[in-house]
């Protein structure tokens, strides 16, 4: 299990990520922070392994959080979350050694490929005393989301069944967008149990995900089943 937190100013944007993160069993949220320097305040004294950052942060950017982050001696990898597309400041953040930049508005794919590779990374790095030349050009050059992410366990923990009254649902409503309360209404599943299996259905590229930011109040995904 990896502890991460999530340092983002706006709440609803802190919100979504960590419903995102909620699927990942591997990962654990631990706490959110509104401005860099209670993060690092927090850092000093607490082991962290993955940090969700945003580049534009009241009172320190993404530089200089990272600056401090080192500063520190946390190992902790980061992926930065910002509107921020400017190659200045990329640059400067991947310099300190980020795992993964991703520019909003993102793809739910997106996303994943990000948390995924991160959770591959550190877990062949934890696990072995010794990495091949595959596995570090991997790491290295960020492809391992050109593998199938959904390992052997994780797959283990698609029911075949359950499966195929999703897709008979969805089979229904081809190229409809779908809020997970439309789905809910009409399947008598838990709301964790439909967003595992709709993002296990978006990996094998039978559902398109996005994210709705116009409801007024939390951001919502929407599938799209695609024949």
């Amino acid at each position: 299990m990896y502890n991460a937190i999530i340092v983002e100013d706006d709440p609803v944007i802190a919100q979504l990520n960590g419903i995102y993160l909620d699927s990942y069993k591997e990962i654990n949220l631990v706490s959110s922070f509104r401005n860099g320097a209670d993060a690092i305040a927090y850092l000093k004294n607490n082991k962290i392994d993955l940090i969700l950052l945003d580049y534009h942060l009241p009172g320190m950017n993404g530089s200089e959080f990272m600056a401090n982050l080192r500063k520190i001696g946390s190992d902790a990898e980061v992926i930065v979350i910002t509107l921020d597309n400017e190659s200045s400041s990329i640059r400067a953040l991947l310099n300190y050694g980020v795992v993964d930049y991703l520019i909003k508005p993102y793809s739910y794919e997106r996303y994943h490929n990000a948390i995924a590779h991160f959770i591959e990374k550190a877990t062949s790095i934890n696990s072995s005393g010794y990495i091949s030349q595959t596995e570090l050009d991997g790491f290295l050059n960020n492809t391992y989301g050109s593998k199938n992410l959904f390992n052997e366990k994780t797959e283990k923990g698609i029911q075949d069944e359950t499966n195929e009254q999703l897709l008979s649902y969805l089979k229904k409503h081809i190229g409809e967008p779908l809020t997970l309360d439309a789905i809910l209404s009409e399947i008598p599943l838990s709301r964790v149990t439909v967003r595992r299996y709709m993002k296990h259905l978006s990996k094998c590229g039978v559902v398109t995900v996005k994210i709705n930011y116009s409801t007024g109040g939390r951001p919502s995904m929407i599938y799209t089943y695609q024949a």
